[in-house]
């Protein structure tokens, strides 16, 4: 397209002297702002349009070098934002309307029109080509950001992927996603979360080729096609050129934000050669990034291809499960130091797979095989709300029989605390269950603190209002900082085994253990220690006063049947050193 700068007036596309003239003066009584141009032939309208582009095009469509419908498709195609209006010598229904399908906005027949017509016409024509370019605006640009949007870049890719089959060609489609945007709309509000979108947007358009297409295809996902490339690598540099644009900060609503992009990487053809399977590869590899800890790049390989294949039957084999009954709840002790008694037991969720290969032709899987491929598909709020009515119903049954101070704890993901509605399912499960809120305790991951989600911290709240304690699991792996000992009062802090898995043979495992132990104690915290297996690691903590031991060394995982066994035993003190 030739870029013009618009400067008003008509362009009068007309070989014929006398109908020229007869164009020419009803133009000028029809009083029509600005200057009046006229060529012969559409290369010499080319010409004057590449000088100033007019506010309307006459044109007729028998021309030296154009005939029929061919200088509306040049025309359009040159100025496209430009209306045409079409003079013809013939009366002709039927080539009005394939001038107008062709990109014309009105029809006139010679000698048949009057100034005030011509006048009507041309100004009907102008608001025409405005709602017309509006509309066609609205259908392939987004409303937030103005970049390409999915449908558009999708006919953009097929394109590209057509020019490149022909010339040998290799391109590039990069997916990028935001890294824990939902935290800004959750904090700042979504009007915030537009404003950053924008911005994203614009960093990009700027460090991106004129030949690059940008494209926002939804939420905070943003798409580059890269034509041209000679090397995978070439796409690599531009996708850190991005990651670096993203860097400074991003002032929004008078607050400082800091956002990081996740980038996936398809590469035609090796990684696939329609459009929508290199936005699917890109994507999975871009989840790939996440994986590897955000802010990154990875390319698309056979191997991701091969593991979103397995999720999917994984996914498939879980709905499966849940309709016929294959998920239980085993129950692990939590052994107290002072009294040597099961004071708590933490529900864990398995699975009982069927398995040809195996022994008694079930395989025992544990929850961080599947739980993920239950947030993926949603099936975590249902599966959660039933481990945990479960887990409540079996606390309450053995405080009757056993314990009347036993407890129990549950597991929750950042999506159940996300869920609508969750503070009141647990309460309604209390009450069905009659279990008292102080025996239930609800554990949490450093994932939830690490969004710093208000969601997240309303809901641990209204939990401690009603009664519930909440444990922090896993601490000290990954992110976890003893921040969040301060921020929030948590009751628990179970240390994470890959600390005690060390004890007491290394130096720095003792020295932090025993100072995350003082800590805690100094705040009143309660401490588990997960993963006890040896008698060395259990002696070293009771030495540091650790409040309780969970592990192996006690009991590994049991069904409720099982742990019933434990239950009746009030001296626990002689499986200390079974060496289970």
């Amino acid at each position: 397209m030739v870029e013009t700068k618009i400067s008003g007036g008509v362009l009068l596309v007309e070989d014929n002297p006398a109908d020229r003239e007869l164009a020419r003066i009803s133009i000028q009584a029809a009083r029509l702002p600005g200057p009046v141009r006229h060529a012969e032939c559409i290369e010499q309208a080319l010409d004057l349009i590449k000088q100033a582009a007019p506010e309307v095009v006459l044109l007729d469509l028998g021309l030296p070098d154009s005939t029929g419908l061919e200088g509306i498709l040049t025309i359009s195609r040159t100025v496209p934002t430009v209306p045409i209006v079409v003079l013809s010598g013939q009366e002709d229904e039927t080539l009005a309307v394939q001038a107008v399908e062709s990109g014309a906005q009105d029809y006139l027949v010679k000698g048949d029109y009057t100034p005030k017509l011509l006048a009507r016409v041309i100004c009907y024509a102008a608001e025409r080509k405005r709602v017309e370019q509006q509309l066609l605006y609205t259908a392939r640009y987004d409303a937030i950001t103005g970049l390409v949007n999915r449908s558009w870049f999708l006919g953009l890719l097929e394109h590209a992927l057509n020019r490149a089959r022909r010339d040998r060609r290799s391109l590039a489609v990069l997916f990028m996603d935001l890294d824990h945007f939902k935290n800004i709309n959750d904090s700042l509000g979504h009007a915030a979360g537009d404003m950053l979108l924008k911005q994203v947007g614009e960093r990009l358009h700027f460090c991106s080729r004129v030949s690059d297409v940008v494209a926002r295809l939804g939420g905070d996902e943003f798409t580059l096609l890269l034509e041209n490339l000679d090397f995978p690598e070439s796409a690599r540099i531009v996708a850190h050129k991005v990651i670096s644009a993203m860097q400074p900060k991003f002032t929004i609503a008078g607050v400082d934000v800091v956002i990081t992009p996740s980038i996936g990487i398809a590469f035609f053809p090796d990684a696939g050669e329609d459009a929508e399977t290199l936005i699917k590869h890109a994507d999975t590899a871009m989840y790939r990034a996440k994986a590897k800890g955000r802010n990154t790049v990875e390319f698309f390989t056979d191997d991701m291809n091969l593991a979103v294949r397995e999720n999917f039957e994984l996914e498939c084999a879980l709905h499966h499960a849940l309709k016929n009954r294959e998920l239980e709840v085993h129950y692990q002790p939590i052994i107290d130091r002072l009294s040597n008694r099961i004071t708590v037991v933490e529900a864990l969720l398995r699975w009982r797979r069927p398995a040809a290969d195996s022994r008694d032709g079930v395989q025992i899987m544990p929850s961080d095989h599947f739980i993920p491929a239950l947030e993926r598909t949603g099936l975590i709020h249902e599966t959660g709300a039933w481990v945990l009515k479960e887990a409540c119903a079996n606390c309450r049954n053995w405080q009757r029989r056993f314990n009347p101070e036993l407890r129990v704890s549950v597991n929750v993901s950042p999506r159940q605390l996300a869920n609508t509605g969750f503070t009141k399912r647990v309460q309604s499960i209390l009450a069905a269950t009659e279990l008292d809120p102080a025996s239930l305790e609800i554990e949490i991951t450093e994932q939830v603190l690490m969004e710093k989600s208000q969601t997240n911290v309303s809901v641990l709240t209204e939990l401690r209002e009603l009664g519930v304690s909440i444990a922090i699991d896993d601490f000290g792996a990954g992110y976890s900082s003893l921040g969040y000992l301060i921020n929030f009062p948590f009751d628990t802090v179970k240390l994470d085994k890959s600390f005690i898995e060390q004890l007491p043979a290394r130096e720095d495992s003792r020295l932090i253990t025993s100072g995350m132990l003082s800590i805690a104690r100094g705040l009143g915290r309660r401490v588990v220690a997960e993963g006890v297996e040896t008698a060395f690691q259990y002696e070293f903590l009771t030495e540091h006063q650790c409040s309780a031991f969970q592990g192996f060394l006690f009991s590994r995982p049991l069904p409720a049947g099982e742990l019933e066994k434990l239950l009746c035993d009030s001296d626990v003190a002689r499986m200390q050193f079974a060496g289970r």
